[in-house]
Parts: structure tokens; sequence; C-alpha cells
């Protein structure tokens, strides 16, 4: 029988950075989520954020409609998937998510989406877009080059 645990601050450390690896050779990255019998699925820009050591969050710019803003302001629970093409390198997870409120936050993360990405900066421009931030707390990175080739981690 195995026993979840919370990985060590160095744990953390490391499988973050393995996670970053991957998370930093992709700009765009799907979300989902289930609230009140409403699915919704959407490809959206990402940065990775590190709130505090050990800790990760992925924030994202969402098309600001109502049923949008309502879907993350709830808190809702969400799943991620960032990776490209082939099946050989990604990292999954889950958390929650907000409607970032703090405007300065709000202002920061879509600063460095802009300066991330050409194409995210367009779609910044052209659509009303509202920053969201994922409070990761499951998280997965499998890189077939890695030993061992899965990470797998619960934040506490």
């Amino acid at each position: 029988m195995t026993v979840e645990r919370s990985p060590t601050g160095a744990e953390a450390a490391d499988r973050i950075q393995r996670a970053e690896g991957v998370l930093e050779a992709n700009e765009t990255m799907s979300v989902a989520l289930c609230s009140a019998d409403k699915p919704w699925i959407g490809k959206v820009f990402f940065i990775e954020d590190t709130p505090e050591p050990g800790r990760l969050d992925v924030c994202c710019a969402i098309v600001g409609t109502d049923h949008n803003v309502a879907l993350f302001s709830e808190g809702a629970t969400v799943a991620f998937l960032a990776g490209g093409e082939e099946p050989d390198r990604w990292v999954q997870g889950s958390g929650y998510a907000e409607v970032v409120a703090d405007d300065a936050d709000a202002l920061a993360i879509v600063k460095r989406l802009r300066d991330r990405s050409e194409a995210a900066a367009r779609f910044l421009e052209l659509l009303d877009a509202r920053a969201v931030r994922i409070h990761v707390q499951r998280l997965t990175a499998v890189d077939l080059d890695a030993d061992p080739p899965i990470a797998e981690f619960s934040f506490s």
C-alpha cells in the first residue's frame, strides 16, 4: 500500500523545475472545468508563477465574456494540459482557479503574457480578456527521456 505524502521543500522545488522545463517549451495549454453542469474547455496562453517556494501557479487570460468570468469566479476546480504534438513530453494538473481581482497582479500577468509571445500580445490586443490564476494542487510531468519518465505529486 502506498501512502501519499506532500513533498519536502527540496522535492517540490525539483519537481516544479522539471515541470517548468515542459511548460516553458509551450506557449498555450488546454484548460477544462465543469460547473453546475456547464462544461467549458479552452486553449489559453499561459505563464507559470511561483507564489512561494515549493508552490506553483499557472496564470492565463480567458476571453472576458460574462459566462467565462462567472465560471472562473466560482473558484472552479480546473484541469489543464500543456504539451506538444507528440505524446512524449507534457504536463497536466489540476487546481482551483480565480479571476484575478487585484489590478496590479492582473496587469503584471498580462504584461508577462504579452512579453512571452507575439501571438498572446495580439490576442490580448484584440479581445477583452481577464487574467486568471490557477493554484495548482496536483501535477504530473511526463518526459519519456527523463528518469523516471513520470513525476506525479500534490501540493499541500
